[in-house]
């Protein structure tokens, strides 16, 4: 193609440096073919610049490689974050529809399968919208799978660790107590200061329910010790009641078999 006159992007050029970019331009032509075009451009190129001019008509081959690769590079990249972008949108909008129907057995199907085959960056959310699905319905194991999914997903982020409290809550709701106590006890190592006292009053009134009542009393103790007035003085009835409870088990236990009928 012919080299373009001079314009107001394109400043007036010598007739070799004219013919230098028109054999740039034609398919396999080596620029040696032609030794007069280089010898009139090095004349027209200042002497510092010479070494440079010499160097990329040298590697004229291997920079044009170098140029080419970092444009499919760059193309590679836009185009794969295009696709992310796509399929983030596309499970949103399935996420969206699912959303619309009523809490039901074919509405956690639904969202089981989605989860199933959506990318691992993108499954908290539907894990997350899975979980209230289940709550809803009274799904407790349900739940407490995906509150277990998302915790493992998120671990090193608070997402992760509230995920896991839900996941203890939804064991314990389920019946599940052991798993749930196990749970909690590991996050009360892990927990904030601050979170410390909510696991530790999800732990006592678990191990109640589960017939652990020493771990629950001391559990509620341990909550007295650290506060005052009204709170405290909860905590406290809190752990008597649990004590009461455990004489009045005992006291069952002891019983003959024909009395407990």
């Amino acid at each position: 193609r012919d080299i373009p006159e001079a314009g107001p992007f394109l400043p007036k050029m010598s007739a070799a440096l004219r013919r230098f970019l028109h054999m740039m331009r034609v398919k396999n032509q080596p620029l040696a073919d032609d030794p007069s075009l280089i010898r009139n451009v090095q004349e027209e190129v200042a002497v510092e610049n010479r070494p440079f001019l010499e160097f990329i008509t040298r590697n004229a081959k291997y920079i044009i490689a170098i140029v080419v690769a970092l444009i499919l590079a760059l193309a590679g990249t836009g185009l794969y974050r295009y696709m992310q972008k796509s399929e983030q949108e596309k499970v949103q909008t399935q996420l969206a529809r699912i959303q619309q129907q009523k809490p039901d057995a074919a509405q956690l199907k639904a969202l089981e399968d989605l989860a199933a085959g959506t990318p691992e960056r993108l499954q908290p959310a539907v894990n997350a919208v899975l979980v209230q699905s289940a709550l809803a319905q009274g799904k407790f194991e349900v739940a407490a799978a995906a509150y277990g999914r998302i915790a493992r997903d998120a671990a090193d982020k608070p997402l992760g660790f509230a995920a896991l409290l839900g996941q203890a809550g939804s064991l314990c709701n389920a019946g599940k107590y052991d798993e749930g106590i196990t749970l909690l006890q590991s996050a009360i190592a892990k927990a904030p200061v601050n979170a410390r006292g909510q696991i530790n009053l999800m732990l006592a009134e678990a191990a109640a329910r589960a017939g652990k009542y020493d771990l629950s009393a001391k559990t509620f103790d341990e909550l007295a010790g650290g506060r005052e007035g009204s709170e405290a003085d909860y905590y406290r009835q809190r752990a008597a009641d649990v004590r009461e409870l455990e004489k009045q088990a005992k006291a069952e236990a002891a019983k003959p078999a024909e009395e407990k009928k």
